[in-house]
């Protein structure tokens, strides 16, 4: 295992892909990474779509996949989400977004690419998942192993100077 901080840098959103399938013990590791992830109260109200092999040409229409050989698609459930009682807040889609982030630094860790896939077509993935109420697909996470060309899009090493995004109250 990395040092956080090395792997944490070192992760970039890989856009290109051997298409050699992930073995299942590479995506159960990928999955007990995201069961592993702290949720509101600890609601757990996700459910992780596998999709692979020739159910992958089912959502091709629906995100860019990037030519890789696995999909999980993070799906929620808002009934079973915390809700913040002051305003009503639903934590679904960010108990979805921590899942997915666990599984991409699983992904790093083992040496796989991988890439956040906010920009779907909810409604052409539904109905070719045959997603039903009351759960809604929230994002996919694409992976698999790098294609040997791949490299970083520059935009991954820009970054923001920490003292334009924290501010300290003393």
């Amino acid at each position: 295992m990395k040092d956080f901080f090395d792997l944490a840098k070192e992760r970039f959103s890989c856009r290109s892909y051997d298409p050699t399938p992930l073995t299942d013990d590479e995506i159960n590791k990928l999955l007990s990474a995201a069961k592993l992830a702290p949720t509101a109260c600890n609601r757990q109200p996700f459910t992780l779509l596998v999709v692979r092999g020739e159910s992958l040409k089912k959502i091709q229409n629906c995100a860019w996949l990037y030519g890789a050989p696995l999909a999980i698609v993070v799906c929620t459930n808002e009934s079973e989400a915390w809700q913040r009682k002051y305003d009503r807040q639903n934590f679904a889609v960010v108990d979805g977004a921590i899942v997915m982030t666990h599984m991409l630094l699983q992904a790093a860790d083992m040496g796989l690419g991988s890439c956040f896939i906010g920009a779907i077509k909810t409604d052409l993935l539904t109905e070719a998942l045959e997603i039903k109420e009351p759960l809604r697909a929230q994002f996919i996470m694409v992976a698999g192993h790098m294609a040997s060309d791949v490299k970083p899009d520059k935009l991954h090493f820009e970054r923001k100077d920490l003292k334009d995004q924290v501010i300290y109250l003393n």
